[in-house]
């Protein structure tokens, strides 16, 4: 019996005993500091470690001091928390009683939590505030003091990046906050562009924000297919009020007076052609499409209906020595006493296609007319059109007179807003397809003809291959689709794969921007529209709350 009584005091011991330890294992744990230490190689990468409450965060930049006194400016492209086990310590404890045995004494083991991680080595730090160089294989150190670069670092060492060509100033530094403006270099356009994010990013308030300053800032023609009527107010001015409100001051330091002054200017001989403007319609003239393309509105094979399109090109050479239209061809099958001429009329009977909006009669503009002048920006407002066909046609229109011009390599800068609907992995129809030919066509030889693409879309997997496969910029904003974060991180594998990761977290308008524009891949948040914004969601008045009676 008197065994059975002495459990619950020698429970109570143990409990004791136990206390005791864990308070001593806190106590030794705290005195495990664990030391700041950066260490490269090779000149190139370092990887570093810190204490957990050390800010280090991805994409953020930092300043090292070797012990040797050289100093360096890098980016962290990777880290995580690691836990290392460290000493094992042997103490005494007072003696508790457990069954037969007798415990006085008792071993810890000890553990150190830190951040661990890797970036890259951008440059070599001068003697004056500033200097920035690069770095070679001999620049290797181990021990190095790592801290977050201050505001003033991240700027100079941005502004040390831009290579005398203009720079678009479209945000600030998330590492630096508003008062560190991120710029994108004007001259790295001359690359194909891809910018994507999904709906509620404010991938098109971004989109708005990059044209803006092209306009403002470089001589680049653009055009742009606009499928929302997104950009349909690009060569407007929003009130100076909203301007002071939410534009910052430029990098050059201009008033925001001057900067509405000159986007008045940029955009003085800017167009927007929409379906249902009689002053500036969105048309399309048929003899002016290629005779394949011209095949593909009428949905002729030349194999599988041959004798039709021999009848439908027979028909077009009489015409062709002058401007005609599709109901042209039509009256001039109905007085053709051959009847593969008669069943070409039958063909346009039944697939409507001469009814369609976007066709030009005699005396109105077309589209390849617009194209001659010289403007700094079309935008073409093909969301107004009633049928998924006529877009492609103008799609189709457009690409494929950009691309028989090419020879005179006039530079010009094709904007495709939800571009998956122009040039899709799988097109739909014979006019989609060839305007994905052409897309791919120029993606892979237009460059060198001064042709530039800058592609959005809210879904890359949608995207065809052979087109993104040739961008070699990247503005990525909230994506939350990991299969797309993968084609993405597959595409643009310079850009490390941990800041890639970083998109479904992203909230409105913070972008990674990289490549030709942004040589060092830089968080930016994006912000400053100059002109009105068209488009727009819905209303969601009907979430508000609803009076009871």
């Amino acid at each position: 019996m008197s065994g059975d009584a002495d459990l619950p005091r020698q429970q109570s011991d143990l409990d004791r005993a136990q206390h005791d330890v864990l308070e001593l294992r806190k106590s030794l744990q705290a005195g495990v500091a664990v030391e700041t230490r950066a260490t490269s190689i090779d000149g190139l990468r370092f990887s570093f470690q810190t204490p957990l409450d050390v800010a280090m965060p991805l994409g953020g930049f930092v300043l090292i001091a070797t012990i040797g006194g050289e100093r360096f400016f890098g980016q962290v492209t990777d880290r995580f928390v690691e836990e290392r086990a460290g000493a094992r310590v042997a103490i005494e404890v007072p003696e508790v009683a457990l069954g037969q045995a007798r415990v006085s004494q008792a071993e810890l083991g000890l553990t150190q939590r830190m951040t661990v991680g890797a970036g890259m080595l951008l440059a070599r730090l001068g003697d004056r505030e500033g200097d920035f160089f690069p770095t070679t294989t001999s620049d290797v150190f181990d021990g190095a003091d790592l801290v977050p670069a201050p505001p003033e670092s991240v700027a100079d060492y941005l502004a040390s990046q831009r290579r005398g060509t203009a720079e678009l100033d479209v945000g600030w530094s998330p590492f630096g906050g508003p008062e560190v403006r991120t710029a994108v270099d004007a001259g790295g356009f001359n690359r194909h562009t891809f910018l994507c994010g999904q709906s509620g990013s404010g991938k098109t308030f971004s989109l708005g924000v990059i044209l803006e300053r092209l306009l403002l800032d470089t001589n680049l023609p653009m055009i742009v297919v606009d499928p929302n009527s997104d950009f349909v107010h690009l060569n407007e001015l929003r009130p100076l009020d909203d301007v002071n409100r939410t534009v910052a001051e430029p990098l050059s330091g201009a008033t925001h007076e001057s900067l509405a002054s000159r986007y008045r200017t940029a955009t003085d001989s800017a167009r927007v052609l929409r379906p249902n403007d009689p002053s500036s319609p969105l048309r399309i003239r048929f003899s002016e499409l290629a005779p394949h393309e011209q095949a593909a509105v009428l949905k002729l094979d030349p194999l599988r209906d041959r004798t039709e399109f021999a009848a439908y090109r027979e028909i077009a050479a009489d015409l062709s020595g002058g401007e005609y239209s599709l109901r042209d061809i039509r009256d001039a099958a109905m007085r053709s006493s051959n009847e593969d001429a008669r069943q070409v009329r039958l063909r346009l009977d039944n697939l409507g296609v001469a009814d369609w909006a976007v066709w030009a009669d005699g005396t109105e503009p077309s589209l390849s007319e617009e194209l001659s002048t010289d403007r700094r920006a079309i935008v073409l407002d093909v969301g107004g059109l009633s049928q998924a066909e006529e877009k492609s046609v103008v799609a189709m229109s457009l690409l494929g007179r950009l691309w028989r011009r090419r020879e005179s390599r006039q530079p010009v800068l094709l904007v495709i807003d939800e571009a998956h609907n122009v040039c899709p992995a799988e097109p739909e129809g014979t006019l989609q397809a060839l305007a994905t030919e052409h897309v791919v066509r120029i993606a892979g030889e237009g460059r060198k003809y001064g042709i530039y693409l800058l592609l959005s879309t809210q879904r890359p997997q949608k995207l065809h291959p052979n087109v993104l496969s040739q961008c070699d910029n990247l503005v990525l904003m909230r994506m939350n689709s990991t299969e797309d974060v993968d084609q993405i991180a597959s595409t643009f594998s310079f850009v490390p794969r941990a800041l890639l990761d970083m998109a479904p977290n992203f909230t409105l308008g913070e972008a990674l921007i990289a490549g030709k524009i942004a040589p060092t891949p830089t968080l930016t948040k994006i912000e400053g529209r100059l002109s009105p914004e068209g488009g727009g969601d819905v209303s969601a008045e009907w979430a508000a709350t609803r009076e009871q009676p």
